[in-house]
């Protein structure tokens, strides 16, 4: 390739760069049409010292299903992040909520009251026993059980496992996971023949056993029993899920935390799975370290078989299939 033909080539990448940066800015769907895409609202800062403090707060994504929009975990200031994108509150179809920890439902409230305008649409909603009871005035319970357009699914730990279906169509079944709350689940979706799943919070407890005893940060001996059995357990679940995303909240030196995966739980968990994209939510762009969340990938995943898109404060549009 000559000089003349790689600046040409260069230019004509730079064009096509461009464009799909745009596209993606836009909030619109391409024209291949995708099925099924997956929206994580930027950030809005202001001078607020709340919304800036803590960063990993802003929880929250849609699930974009040929234009029916899923809301899954509304976070702090969720419900102005979701108008920042340019969609429709009209077109959210759905609403899960995998716990009842602020940082999942902050803008729970605002939401639900949304949803309940939205008379036009049957709605799906499903949600934490704990976040219900806790998150959820007792005022908009009696409405939801007055109102003909949505239907309420409680997720509950008595219950465990549940299958149910959402948007009309598709498959979703839930899985309990192990939080520093009760009732909280992870999900796993049939969209058009493939599976999108979320690895909501979950941890561990501070006494974990190991083969020589209990583990000890500073003396480990033994192989983790209890973190292979739970590894086990959530693995088997998502193990023909091609998508997840996953709520993770420190690199290695946090292994094994009472709350959250690390990156190295996230590694064994997917292992020998059908994964092709890991999508990194909950840490913040900018930990409390000071590191790059690029740092993850270069010690974790870079690799890995499957592709990883980190959090940004920008926020996400990643199209699945």
């Amino acid at each position: 390739m000559n000089k003349k033909d790689l600046i040409d080539f260069s230019v004509e990448l730079r064009r096509k760069k461009d464009k799909a940066k745009e596209f993606v800015k836009s909030g619109q769907l391409n024209e291949k049409q995708v099925k099924c895409r997956i929206i994580i609202p930027k950030q809005l800062f202001d001078t607020s010292l709340e919304l800036q403090s803590d960063q990993w707060y802003f929880n929250g994504f849609i699930i974009d299903c040929e234009g029916k929009l899923i809301v899954v975990d509304p976070g702090v200031d969720f419900y102005s992040r979701f108008s920042s994108t340019g969609l429709q509150i009209n077109d959210i179809q759905a609403l899960i909520v995998t716990h009842g920890h602020i940082d999942h439902t902050a803008s729970l409230q605002i939401m639900i009251e949304k949803l309940l305008r939205n008379k036009s649409k049957r709605i799906d909603i499903f949600i934490s026993q704990d976040a219900y009871n806790s998150k959820v005035p007792s005022y908009y319970h009696e409405q939801l059980s007055k109102s003909e357009h949505i239907k309420v699914v409680i997720l509950s730990d008595n219950r465990g496992c549940l299958q149910d279906e959402i948007l009309g169509k598709y498959k979703i079944e839930f899985l309990p996971l192990f939080h520093s709350c009760p009732d909280t689940f992870g999900f796993k979706m049939n969209i058009n023949g493939k599976k999108l799943g979320y690895i909501a919070d979950t941890g561990y407890s501070i006494k974990i056993k190991t083969t020589l005893g209990v583990y000890c940060p500073n003396e480990f001996v033994g192989k983790f029993i209890s973190i292979e059995e739970k590894h086990t357990y959530i693995r088997d679940f998502f193990s023909d899920v091609e998508a997840n995303i996953v709520n993770i909240n420190d690199i290695e030196y946090n292994r094994h935390s009472k709350y959250h995966l690390c990156a190295r739980d996230v590694e064994d968990i997917l292992k020998g799975t059908k994964t092709q994209q890991l999508i990194l939510q909950h840490i913040s762009p900018v930990n409390i370290e000071g590191e790059d969340s690029n740092y993850l990938y270069k010690l974790f995943f870079k690799d890995e078989p499957y592709q990883v898109v980190l959090p940004h404060y920008l926020g996400r549009t990643i199209f699945l299939w």
